[in-house]
């Protein structure tokens, strides 16, 4: 008990000295934003090409990423790409391995009985169209613009006087 304390600030000043500077990408008028800090991966459009790079630094002031390769300046950057994938992915991820898992156990009651029903059939094709229609709704890219706003942040607290 008596390391709890000590543990719990190391623990503390860790996560609090990671969060002191980070790239926010925000969408206007709402509150959903999404934070890319040093170590993080992060697949951007700069010039019509793409790139996937991990941050190895932020220069808040000058307003530049810092790669292993070299500096981005952030008024370059024209696109975000989201590495996490979303719950339409995973949702349809879910509803394809329902629809091949129906057509294999159908098949195996047909030659197990011999006979074959009309929804071993159906099912499989309707659980792929519905997979397919779920990607859709997945919007990875984010066009840097009028909606969607992507600055630097810096929240390190000045030292007392």
């Amino acid at each position: 008990m008596k390391y709890f304390f000590l543990i719990a600030g190391l623990i503390f000043v860790v996560h609090a000295g990671r969060a002191q500077q980070f790239l926010q990408l925000e969408k206007r008028g709402s509150l959903k934003t999404y934070r890319y800090y040093t170590g993080d991966e992060i697949a951007f459009m700069l010039d019509g090409q793409w790139y996937r790079r991990t941050i190895d630094g932020l220069d808040v002031d000058r307003g530049w990423l810092k790669f292993g390769d070299g500096t981005v300046p952030i008024s370059g950057i024209m696109q975000i790409r989201l590495l996490d994938p979303s719950v339409a992915v995973s949702l349809s991820n879910l509803v394809w391995a329902f629809g091949a898992g129906w057509l294999v156990f159908s098949a195996i009651d047909g030659l197990v009985t011999g006979t074959y029903e009309q929804r071993g059939l159906t099912v499989p094709p309707t659980a792929a169209a519905t997979g397919g229609i779920l990607r859709l709704f997945h919007k990875p890219k984010k066009r840097i613009g009028e909606r969607w706003r992507l600055r630097m942040l810096d929240l390190t607290m000045p030292a007392g006087q």
